[in-house]
């Protein structure tokens, strides 16, 4: 598992104690169709193929019962399945291992809006009479996997109704809605988008505070 634009090893099982020295390595990628050649190594070649190689993006260490392929930076990409092939000097000894590299992209901070209308990070909206209905919408991009989309009115959690919209590289565009009818109690108020995602330590918070006026009562 690895970020966009970071490093992710690929590990190679090799077994020089008992097979003995190493002659060639081969890293394929799985395709719709087949394994396509990515890396090869031995003692005189290292050489990144195809997409690795412009600009050159992997290199290749070897140690004593396993090696890895370094993939840096990471791109959407590079998702998929590897199998690395092990030829060795002498004798017949199992040469095959795979590994799954999972891409994650972190998504962007959440964006609360009004209408269509973007509001400010820590803004006051409003005023609005008591008795309004107020719909707000948060909406992050880019994630992947789908980042988890939450609202919350100060330390309460809020209701809220979301949508998915996944594209063609497999991210996720996450649309998070609330809608409530305005109280006097909601003077004040503290509404929170908060957007959790594994590739984030704490979860990315924005919200707006609510202005709400009393209707006034006129007697005879």
């Amino acid at each position: 598992m690895g970020l966009v634009g970071e490093s992710a090893l690929l590990p190679c099982n090799v077994d020089v104690a008992s097979c003995g020295e190493v002659y060639f390595i081969t890293w394929t990628k799985n395709t719709s169709t087949e394994w396509k050649r990515l890396y090869l190594y031995s003692d005189d070649v290292e050489k990144p193929l195809q997409e690795l190689a412009n600009p050159d993006r992997a290199d290749f260490m070897v140690e004593e019962s396993t090696a890895y392929l370094r993939i840096s930076p990471l791109e959407m990409d590079d998702e998929g399945s590897y199998k690395c092939d092990v030829t060795y000097v002498q004798g017949k000894c199992p040469s095959l291992s795979y590994a799954h590299l999972i891409i994650m992209l972190k998504p962007s901070p959440p964006i609360i809006s009004k209408d269509g209308e973007i509001l400010k990070h820590a803004s006051t909206i409003g005023p609005f009479l008591e008795g309004t209905t107020l719909s707000l919408e948060c909406k992050t991009t880019g994630g992947k996997p789908s980042p988890e989309v939450t609202w919350s009115n100060g330390s309460e959690s809020l209701l809220s109704r979301g949508s998915i919209a996944d594209d063609e590289l497999g991210t996720s565009n996450v649309t998070s809605s609330i809608r409530f009818v305005l109280s006097r109690s909601d003077l004040g108020a503290r509404l929170g988008c908060h957007v959790k995602h594994d590739t984030v330590e704490e979860e990315m918070v924005k919200w707006v505070e609510v202005d709400v006026h009393g209707k006034t009562n006129f007697g005879n």
